[in-house]
């Protein structure tokens, strides 16, 4: 008769059982030219994750989306673009792009929100809602900076892009 072999399990997996599991955290950065969706996909990302009870926290940098009460972080609790459009007789790519100029100088202020979420012992799923305006990215470095905050945490980022739908069937 065979005896069946089992095998002993603190053996045969790679690290044991023991070992402790790393906490893997996970970023997207959510870019598009404005009025894509790209809040609208976060929101519903938010939707989805609570549904197969993960951790989202959706980050709001887009300064000119004022009203934004999903946002665990949100830039507009440190500076409006429409005040900044008002006060410094600016267009609303010029307000923006100050904004992001005010955000950068306070990359500190935004770090310190994302180490204190991160203090939780389970994974957190960042949803970065960023501005549509392409100045930011070409003319700016306000975003790469953000990047390297974000990988400095050694969290896991990918960048999803919102694209209006209107323009894939538009064969030029």
């Amino acid at each position: 008769m065979n005896s069946v072999f089992k095998p002993d399990i603190l053996t045969t997996r790679p690290h044991g059982i023991m070992e402790e599991k790393k906490k893997n955290n996970y970023c997207q950065l959510v870019v598009g030219p404005p009025g894509a969706g790209k809040t609208t996909y976060c929101k519903n990302m938010v939707s989805f994750l609570l549904s197969i009870k993960k951790f989202p926290v959706f980050i709001n940098l887009d300064p000119g989306n004022e009203n934004e009460p999903l946002a665990k972080i949100n830039i507009c609790d440190l500076i409006f673009s429409r005040e900044i459009s008002s006060e410094l007789h600016l267009g609303p790519n010029g307000s923006i792009l100050f904004s992001m100029e005010i955000f950068e100088k306070n990359l500190d202020w935004f770090e310190k929100k994302i180490k204190k979420i991160l203090k939780f012992s389970f994974p957190v799923f960042f949803l970065i809602d960023l501005p549509g305006q392409i100045e930011i990215f070409t003319h700016h470095s306000s975003i790469r900076k953000l990047i390297s905050r974000i990988k400095k945490e050694k969290i896991s980022l990918i960048s999803v892009i919102i694209s209006d739908s209107l323009y894939r069937k538009d064969k030029s």
